[in-house]
């Protein structure tokens, strides 16, 4: 086993400790000049000062494991767009709920209409008066649901439900 002059310390164990190969110590001394006979300060000087590459194995490694976390966080990066596809998006959800909410409206004032339909006279009237403001009440209740259920700007009386714009996400 070859050992280098201070310390006797074995080029094997220097290279351990270093975090590098045997060869590539021989191939830093021969072509680069580092100075491996000089002990461990002296090659880990050289190393700071000079920046060889693939100066050590433990940076090889970093590097590595680097590389593997970067593609495991694209790979579950990946998984949490596939997931989201299964979602329905919020605009096509305000879309969907204007266009029902537009069609119980409809229904619902039609019904006076349809009762009164069947009555004649006084109670005509009567019943009409009654239906029509028992049916405002019901749309202005409607509008008075929580705003997570309506846009920002609440149905008020005959008007229409309103959808906010949603922003992108």
């Amino acid at each position: 086993m070859a050992k280098q002059n201070e310390h006797e310390l074995p080029i094997t164990e220097l290279a351990v400790r270093i975090g590098v190969s045997r060869p590539t110590l021989y191939t830093w001394e021969k072509k680069l000049g580092c100075p491996i006979r000089e002990g461990e300060a002296a090659v880990r000087e050289w190393i700071r000062i000079n920046k060889p590459e693939g100066a050590t194995v433990h940076q090889q490694l970093l590097d590595a494991k680097l590389a593997k976390t970067l593609a495991e966080a694209d790979r579950v990066e990946l998984e949490n767009a596939v997931t989201r596809a299964r979602y329905v998006e919020k605009d096509a959800v305000e879309r969907w709920l204007t266009q029902f909410v537009a069609g119980c409206r409809a229904q619902i004032e039609s019904w006076p209409e349809k009762v009164l339909s069947e009555l004649s006279g006084e109670a005509r009237l009567i019943v009409r008066d009654f239906l029509a403001e028992q049916v405002r009440l019901l749309l202005v209740s409607l509008a008075s649901m929580p705003s997570e259920c309506w846009a920002d700007e609440a149905v008020q009386g005959e008007s229409e439900p309103a959808v906010a714009e949603s922003a992108a996400d």
